[in-house]
Protein backbone atom coordinates (compact mmCIF):
# COMPACT_ATOMS: atom_id res chain seq x y z
CA UNK A 1 0.00 0.00 0.00
CA UNK A 2 3.04 2.51 0.61
CA UNK A 3 4.24 1.97 -2.71
CA UNK A 4 1.64 3.36 -5.18
CA UNK A 5 2.13 6.78 -3.68
CA UNK A 6 5.75 6.63 -3.72
CA UNK A 7 5.82 5.35 -7.48
CA UNK A 8 2.84 7.99 -8.70
CA UNK A 9 5.46 10.88 -6.60
CA UNK A 10 8.22 9.06 -8.86
CA UNK A 11 5.90 9.85 -11.93
CA UNK A 12 4.60 13.34 -11.82
CA UNK A 13 7.84 14.73 -10.64
CA UNK A 14 9.75 13.44 -13.86
CA UNK A 15 6.75 14.39 -15.39
CA UNK A 16 7.02 17.83 -14.51
CA UNK A 17 10.83 17.73 -14.63
CA UNK A 18 10.44 16.52 -18.76
CA UNK A 19 8.54 19.37 -19.38
CA UNK A 20 11.08 21.96 -17.72
CA UNK A 21 14.04 20.06 -19.28
CA UNK A 22 12.14 20.34 -22.56
CA UNK A 23 11.68 24.09 -22.27
CA UNK A 24 15.06 24.67 -21.07
CA UNK A 25 16.54 22.96 -23.82
CA UNK A 26 14.95 25.24 -26.59
CA UNK A 27 15.26 28.26 -24.36
CA UNK A 28 18.89 27.55 -24.02
CA UNK A 29 19.20 26.12 -27.21
CA UNK A 30 20.95 22.89 -25.44
CA UNK A 31 21.29 19.53 -26.99
CA UNK A 32 22.09 18.25 -23.60
CA UNK A 33 19.04 19.61 -22.17
CA UNK A 34 17.19 17.73 -24.64
CA UNK A 35 18.23 14.39 -24.93
CA UNK A 36 18.24 14.44 -20.98
CA UNK A 37 14.54 15.15 -21.59
CA UNK A 38 14.27 12.61 -23.87
CA UNK A 39 16.28 9.88 -21.17
CA UNK A 40 13.80 11.33 -18.76
CA UNK A 41 10.88 10.11 -20.76
CA UNK A 42 11.63 6.55 -20.98
CA UNK A 43 10.42 6.12 -17.34
CA UNK A 44 7.52 8.15 -17.20
CA UNK A 45 4.40 6.24 -17.60
CA UNK A 46 1.97 8.67 -19.49
CA UNK A 47 -1.57 6.93 -18.39
CA UNK A 48 -0.23 7.47 -14.79
CA UNK A 49 0.37 11.58 -14.83
CA UNK A 50 -2.60 13.61 -13.54
CA UNK A 51 -4.24 16.22 -15.39
CA UNK A 52 -2.40 18.74 -14.04
CA UNK A 53 0.42 17.33 -15.37
CA UNK A 54 -0.54 17.20 -18.75
CA UNK A 55 -1.53 20.98 -18.40
CA UNK A 56 2.38 21.55 -17.65
CA UNK A 57 3.09 19.64 -20.79
CA UNK A 58 0.85 22.20 -22.74
CA UNK A 59 2.16 24.81 -21.26
CA UNK A 60 5.93 23.48 -22.84
CA UNK A 61 4.32 22.46 -26.08
CA UNK A 62 3.27 26.14 -26.33
CA UNK A 63 6.25 27.23 -25.51
CA UNK A 64 8.33 25.21 -27.72
CA UNK A 65 6.23 26.71 -30.98
CA UNK A 66 6.97 30.15 -29.25
CA UNK A 67 10.95 29.50 -30.00
CA UNK A 68 12.47 29.81 -32.81
CA UNK A 69 14.18 26.00 -34.06
CA UNK A 70 17.63 25.20 -32.91
CA UNK A 71 18.72 22.20 -33.51
CA UNK A 72 18.05 22.36 -37.64
CA UNK A 73 17.72 24.76 -39.83
CA UNK A 74 15.59 22.97 -42.29
CA UNK A 75 12.62 25.54 -41.71
CA UNK A 76 14.49 28.52 -43.26
CA UNK A 77 14.13 26.36 -46.51
CA UNK A 78 10.21 26.09 -46.17
CA UNK A 79 10.15 29.87 -45.31
CA UNK A 80 12.15 30.41 -48.61
CA UNK A 81 10.74 28.11 -50.71
CA UNK A 82 7.06 29.59 -49.84
CA UNK A 83 8.60 33.17 -50.20
CA UNK A 84 9.53 32.50 -53.84
CA UNK A 85 6.84 31.20 -55.10
CA UNK A 86 4.83 33.80 -53.79
CA UNK A 87 7.51 36.14 -55.98
CA UNK A 88 6.29 34.11 -58.90
CA UNK A 89 9.16 31.92 -59.20
CA UNK A 90 9.44 27.91 -59.70
CA UNK A 91 11.37 26.81 -56.98
CA UNK A 92 12.25 23.43 -58.90
CA UNK A 93 13.82 25.76 -61.73
CA UNK A 94 16.02 28.14 -59.27
CA UNK A 95 18.55 27.27 -56.91
CA UNK A 96 18.13 30.05 -53.28
CA UNK A 97 22.18 30.87 -54.70
CA UNK A 98 20.49 32.03 -58.14
CA UNK A 99 17.69 33.90 -57.29
CA UNK A 100 19.83 35.57 -54.39
CA UNK A 101 22.18 36.59 -57.00
CA UNK A 102 19.92 37.90 -59.27
CA UNK A 103 18.47 40.10 -56.38
CA UNK A 104 15.33 38.14 -54.68
CA UNK A 105 15.80 38.97 -51.17
CA UNK A 106 14.29 37.70 -47.83
CA UNK A 107 15.80 37.05 -44.56
CA UNK A 108 15.45 33.09 -44.66
CA UNK A 109 17.62 33.35 -47.90
CA UNK A 110 21.19 33.42 -46.69
CA UNK A 111 20.32 30.75 -43.71
CA UNK A 112 18.69 28.23 -46.29
CA UNK A 113 20.79 24.87 -45.99
CA UNK A 114 22.61 24.19 -49.89
CA UNK A 115 21.66 27.11 -51.20
CA UNK A 116 23.17 26.01 -54.69
CA UNK A 117 20.43 23.06 -55.06
CA UNK A 118 16.62 23.50 -55.75
CA UNK A 119 14.12 22.42 -54.18
CA UNK A 120 13.96 19.13 -52.64
CA UNK A 121 10.53 18.54 -51.25
CA UNK A 122 7.50 17.14 -53.86
CA UNK A 123 4.37 19.40 -54.68
CA UNK A 124 2.11 19.14 -51.62
CA UNK A 125 5.04 19.77 -49.49
CA UNK A 126 5.29 23.32 -52.25
CA UNK A 127 2.06 23.78 -51.80
CA UNK A 128 1.77 24.23 -47.78
CA UNK A 129 4.84 26.66 -47.86
CA UNK A 130 3.23 28.70 -50.47
CA UNK A 131 0.27 28.39 -48.29
CA UNK A 132 2.21 29.76 -45.38
CA UNK A 133 4.00 32.38 -47.60
CA UNK A 134 1.04 33.98 -48.78
CA UNK A 135 0.05 34.46 -45.39
CA UNK A 136 3.14 35.60 -43.47
CA UNK A 137 6.28 34.57 -44.98
CA UNK A 138 7.79 34.55 -41.18
CA UNK A 139 8.74 30.69 -39.42
CA UNK A 140 6.24 31.41 -36.62
CA UNK A 141 3.55 31.30 -39.51
CA UNK A 142 5.18 27.71 -40.22
CA UNK A 143 5.18 27.03 -36.59
CA UNK A 144 1.15 28.12 -36.28
CA UNK A 145 0.64 25.80 -39.08
CA UNK A 146 2.57 22.75 -37.40
CA UNK A 147 0.67 23.89 -34.23
CA UNK A 148 -2.55 23.17 -36.08
CA UNK A 149 -1.59 19.68 -37.52
CA UNK A 150 -0.96 18.89 -33.65
CA UNK A 151 -3.86 20.08 -32.61
CA UNK A 152 -6.31 18.34 -35.22
CA UNK A 153 -4.06 15.08 -35.07
CA UNK A 154 -4.91 15.55 -31.19
CA UNK A 155 -8.56 16.21 -31.79
CA UNK A 156 -9.63 13.55 -34.23
CA UNK A 157 -7.26 10.60 -33.31
CA UNK A 158 -7.86 8.93 -30.01
CA UNK A 159 -4.66 6.56 -31.13
CA UNK A 160 -2.25 9.94 -31.11
CA UNK A 161 -3.04 10.75 -27.59
CA UNK A 162 -0.37 8.37 -25.79
CA UNK A 163 2.74 9.97 -28.07
CA UNK A 164 1.41 13.76 -28.64
CA UNK A 165 3.65 14.79 -25.92
CA UNK A 166 6.30 12.78 -26.21
CA UNK A 167 10.01 13.88 -27.08
CA UNK A 168 9.48 13.00 -31.14
CA UNK A 169 6.19 14.75 -31.45
CA UNK A 170 7.43 17.57 -29.35
CA UNK A 171 10.96 18.12 -30.30
CA UNK A 172 11.11 17.50 -34.45
CA UNK A 173 7.13 18.73 -34.34
CA UNK A 174 6.48 21.47 -32.50
CA UNK A 175 10.35 22.75 -31.69
CA UNK A 176 12.10 22.04 -34.83
CA UNK A 177 8.94 22.13 -37.15
CA UNK A 178 9.67 19.60 -38.94
CA UNK A 179 7.23 18.96 -42.52
CA UNK A 180 7.15 15.44 -41.11
CA UNK A 181 4.72 16.67 -38.55
CA UNK A 182 2.32 16.52 -41.35
CA UNK A 183 2.35 12.76 -42.04
CA UNK A 184 0.75 12.07 -38.59
CA UNK A 185 -2.97 12.61 -39.23
CA UNK A 186 -1.95 12.12 -43.37
CA UNK A 187 -0.72 8.13 -42.74
CA UNK A 188 -3.54 7.61 -40.00
CA UNK A 189 -6.29 8.58 -42.25
CA UNK A 190 -4.88 6.57 -45.09
CA UNK A 191 -4.01 3.34 -43.04
CA UNK A 192 -8.12 3.30 -42.75
CA UNK A 193 -9.01 2.44 -46.34
CA UNK A 194 -5.91 0.42 -46.62
CA UNK A 195 -7.12 -2.06 -43.76
CA UNK A 196 -10.75 -1.89 -45.56
CA UNK A 197 -9.37 -2.82 -48.93
CA UNK A 198 -10.63 0.51 -50.84
CA UNK A 199 -8.42 0.74 -53.58
CA UNK A 200 -9.29 3.91 -54.95
CA UNK A 201 -8.62 5.67 -51.47
CA UNK A 202 -5.71 4.02 -51.02
CA UNK A 203 -4.21 4.77 -53.92
CA UNK A 204 -4.85 8.27 -53.46
CA UNK A 205 -4.02 7.85 -49.45
CA UNK A 206 -0.31 6.60 -51.07
CA UNK A 207 -0.14 9.57 -53.69
CA UNK A 208 -0.79 12.07 -50.81
CA UNK A 209 1.94 10.53 -48.72
CA UNK A 210 4.41 10.55 -51.96
CA UNK A 211 3.29 14.32 -52.19
CA UNK A 212 4.93 15.28 -48.89
CA UNK A 213 8.53 13.21 -49.06
CA UNK A 214 9.31 10.74 -51.66
CA UNK A 215 10.42 8.17 -49.58
CA UNK A 216 7.01 6.55 -48.59
CA UNK A 217 6.65 5.15 -52.07
CA UNK A 218 9.22 2.20 -51.23
CA UNK A 219 5.21 1.24 -49.27
CA UNK A 220 3.35 0.85 -52.77
CA UNK A 221 4.11 -2.89 -53.19
CA UNK A 222 3.86 -3.76 -49.80
CA UNK A 223 0.53 -2.14 -49.73
CA UNK A 224 -0.40 -3.19 -53.51
CA UNK A 225 0.12 -7.05 -52.67
CA UNK A 226 -3.28 -6.54 -49.73
CA UNK A 227 -5.65 -5.98 -52.43
CA UNK A 228 -6.53 -8.63 -55.94
CA UNK A 229 -5.24 -8.29 -58.81
CA UNK A 230 -8.14 -5.88 -60.15
CA UNK A 231 -8.07 -4.02 -57.21
CA UNK A 232 -4.47 -3.54 -57.26
CA UNK A 233 -4.70 -2.22 -60.61
CA UNK A 234 -7.03 0.35 -59.31
CA UNK A 235 -5.16 1.58 -56.88
CA UNK A 236 -1.39 1.69 -58.79
CA UNK A 237 -3.61 3.81 -61.49
CA UNK A 238 -5.28 5.87 -58.94
CA UNK A 239 -2.16 6.73 -57.18
CA UNK A 240 -0.09 7.56 -60.55
CA UNK A 241 -3.32 10.03 -62.03
CA UNK A 242 -3.54 12.11 -58.66
CA UNK A 243 0.96 12.05 -58.65
CA UNK A 244 1.06 13.33 -62.61
CA UNK A 245 -2.14 16.00 -61.12
CA UNK A 246 0.54 17.10 -58.18
CA UNK A 247 3.54 17.34 -60.54
CA UNK A 248 1.61 18.80 -63.56
CA UNK A 249 2.08 22.54 -62.42
CA UNK A 250 6.10 21.76 -62.59
CA UNK A 251 6.40 19.41 -65.49
CA UNK A 252 7.77 22.21 -67.39
CA UNK A 253 10.74 21.28 -65.61
CA UNK A 254 11.71 18.18 -67.19
CA UNK A 255 14.56 16.02 -65.38
CA UNK A 256 15.92 18.51 -63.49
CA UNK A 257 12.59 18.52 -60.96
CA UNK A 258 14.26 15.54 -59.21
CA UNK A 259 17.72 16.87 -59.41
CA UNK A 260 17.93 17.68 -56.00
CA UNK A 261 16.68 14.13 -54.75
CA UNK A 262 19.55 12.51 -56.43
CA UNK A 263 21.98 14.59 -55.20
CA UNK A 264 20.41 13.22 -51.71
CA UNK A 265 20.39 9.90 -52.80
CA UNK A 266 24.13 9.88 -54.42
CA UNK A 267 26.11 12.09 -52.31
CA UNK A 268 24.37 12.58 -48.70
CA UNK A 269 25.43 10.54 -45.24
CA UNK A 270 25.44 11.16 -41.97
CA UNK A 271 24.52 9.03 -38.95
CA UNK A 272 25.09 5.53 -40.17
CA UNK A 273 27.08 3.47 -37.98
CA UNK A 274 28.17 0.88 -40.52
CA UNK A 275 28.58 3.31 -42.99
CA UNK A 276 30.48 5.08 -41.05
CA UNK A 277 33.13 2.20 -40.67
CA UNK A 278 33.43 0.95 -43.81
CA UNK A 279 33.62 4.63 -45.58
CA UNK A 280 37.34 4.42 -44.86
CA UNK A 281 38.19 0.99 -46.81
CA UNK A 282 35.10 1.12 -49.56
CA UNK A 283 35.10 3.16 -52.22
CA UNK A 284 31.58 5.66 -51.82
CA UNK A 285 29.75 4.28 -55.17
CA UNK A 286 31.00 0.56 -54.18
CA UNK A 287 29.25 1.28 -50.38
CA UNK A 288 26.66 2.57 -52.04
CA UNK A 289 25.56 0.00 -54.16
CA UNK A 290 26.46 -2.75 -50.83
CA UNK A 291 23.64 -0.75 -48.88
CA UNK A 292 21.31 -0.55 -51.51
CA UNK A 293 21.33 -4.25 -52.23
CA UNK A 294 21.60 -5.27 -48.33
CA UNK A 295 18.02 -2.84 -48.21
CA UNK A 296 16.71 -4.57 -51.26
CA UNK A 297 17.54 -7.71 -49.87
CA UNK A 298 15.40 -6.60 -46.67
CA UNK A 299 12.52 -5.38 -48.51
CA UNK A 300 12.68 -9.00 -50.82
CA UNK A 301 12.30 -10.85 -46.97
CA UNK A 302 9.72 -8.66 -46.00
CA UNK A 303 8.13 -9.68 -48.85
CA UNK A 304 8.38 -12.96 -48.29
CA UNK A 305 7.27 -13.66 -45.07
CA UNK A 306 3.99 -11.63 -44.95
CA UNK A 307 3.35 -9.78 -41.79
CA UNK A 308 0.17 -10.14 -40.55
CA UNK A 309 -0.35 -6.55 -39.62
CA UNK A 310 -0.18 -3.72 -42.37
CA UNK A 311 1.05 -1.52 -39.78
CA UNK A 312 3.82 -4.02 -38.45
CA UNK A 313 4.85 -4.34 -42.46
CA UNK A 314 4.85 -0.77 -43.22
CA UNK A 315 7.17 -0.07 -39.92
CA UNK A 316 9.32 -2.95 -40.93
CA UNK A 317 10.03 -1.76 -44.41
CA UNK A 318 10.71 1.91 -42.69
CA UNK A 319 12.97 0.99 -40.23
CA UNK A 320 14.67 -1.52 -42.89
CA UNK A 321 15.18 2.24 -44.92
CA UNK A 322 16.49 3.28 -41.68
CA UNK A 323 19.32 0.67 -41.20
CA UNK A 324 20.50 0.67 -44.83
CA UNK A 325 20.38 3.91 -45.55
CA UNK A 326 23.37 5.73 -45.33
CA UNK A 327 21.94 9.37 -44.41
CA UNK A 328 19.20 9.09 -41.02
CA UNK A 329 18.06 12.31 -39.38
CA UNK A 330 16.16 11.66 -35.71
CA UNK A 331 13.07 13.29 -37.65
CA UNK A 332 12.63 10.44 -39.93
CA UNK A 333 11.11 9.02 -36.95
CA UNK A 334 7.91 10.68 -37.18
CA UNK A 335 7.09 8.25 -40.05
CA UNK A 336 6.34 5.22 -37.66
CA UNK A 337 4.55 7.31 -34.71
CA UNK A 338 1.43 5.99 -36.06
CA UNK A 339 2.61 2.51 -36.79
CA UNK A 340 4.84 1.40 -34.01
CA UNK A 341 4.10 0.99 -29.98
CA UNK A 342 5.09 4.49 -28.46
CA UNK A 343 7.50 2.70 -26.21
CA UNK A 344 9.66 1.71 -29.38
CA UNK A 345 8.92 4.82 -30.63
CA UNK A 346 10.46 6.38 -27.59
CA UNK A 347 13.23 4.46 -27.57
CA UNK A 348 14.36 4.79 -30.92
CA UNK A 349 14.37 8.47 -30.87
CA UNK A 350 16.29 8.61 -27.63
CA UNK A 351 18.86 6.81 -29.01
CA UNK A 352 18.80 8.91 -32.16
CA UNK A 353 19.20 11.70 -29.92
CA UNK A 354 22.55 11.30 -29.33
CA UNK A 355 23.29 12.36 -33.26
CA UNK A 356 22.34 16.16 -32.12
CA UNK A 357 26.19 16.01 -29.96
CA UNK A 358 27.36 16.63 -33.52
CA UNK A 359 26.07 20.22 -32.90
CA UNK A 360 28.25 20.53 -30.02
CA UNK A 361 31.49 21.12 -32.14
CA UNK A 362 29.92 22.25 -35.20
CA UNK A 363 28.53 25.35 -33.07
CA UNK A 364 32.34 26.06 -31.71
CA UNK A 365 34.36 25.26 -34.50
CA UNK A 366 31.93 25.09 -37.78
CA UNK A 367 33.40 21.36 -38.52
CA UNK A 368 30.68 19.06 -39.53
CA UNK A 369 31.92 15.51 -38.23
CA UNK A 370 30.67 12.60 -37.53
CA UNK A 371 32.11 10.55 -34.23
CA UNK A 372 32.23 7.35 -33.35
CA UNK A 373 31.92 7.51 -29.27
CA UNK A 374 28.26 9.23 -30.22
CA UNK A 375 27.39 6.71 -33.36
CA UNK A 376 28.17 3.34 -31.40
CA UNK A 377 25.59 4.00 -28.08
CA UNK A 378 22.91 5.23 -30.81
CA UNK A 379 23.08 2.42 -32.79
CA UNK A 380 23.42 -0.26 -29.98
CA UNK A 381 20.20 1.35 -28.79
CA UNK A 382 18.62 1.53 -32.33
CA UNK A 383 19.62 -2.02 -32.81
CA UNK A 384 18.32 -3.07 -29.31
CA UNK A 385 15.10 -1.47 -29.82
CA UNK A 386 14.51 -3.03 -33.72
CA UNK A 387 14.96 -6.21 -32.31
CA UNK A 388 13.03 -5.92 -29.09
CA UNK A 389 9.95 -5.03 -31.54
CA UNK A 390 10.51 -7.60 -34.18
CA UNK A 391 11.31 -9.99 -31.53
CA UNK A 392 8.09 -9.33 -29.33
CA UNK A 393 5.63 -7.64 -31.77
CA UNK A 394 5.40 -8.53 -35.01
CA UNK A 395 3.47 -11.41 -36.16
CA UNK A 396 3.23 -13.32 -39.56
CA UNK A 397 0.62 -15.47 -41.40
CA UNK A 398 0.06 -18.48 -40.27
CA UNK A 399 0.76 -20.56 -43.52
CA UNK A 400 4.17 -18.97 -43.17
CA UNK A 401 5.27 -19.75 -39.23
Amino acid sequence: MTEAPASSTFQWSAGFLYAVSLAWAAYSHSVIWAIAACLLYLGIKPERMPKWIYCVWAICALFLVWTQPSLSDDFQRYVWEGFVQTQGFDPYSHSPKDLMNHGLAHPSGPLVNHPHLPAIYPPLAQEMFWGMASIWPHWRMWKLMVLLIWLFTLWQFKSFRSIAFSPLVLIEGLWNAHLDVAVLPLLLLALYPISKAKARSSGLGLAVLIGIKTLPAIWVPFVWRRFNTRQGIVLLLTCCLALLFLYLPYLHVGKDLFHSFLVYSQSWQFNNLLYFLLKSWVPAHLLRIGFGLALIASLGLIFRVRVKSLSQELALVWLALIVFSPTFYPWYLMWLVPLLPAKTVNGLFASAMLSYLILIPYRATGVWQENLWWLLPEWIGLTWCITSYIKKEVLLEPHER
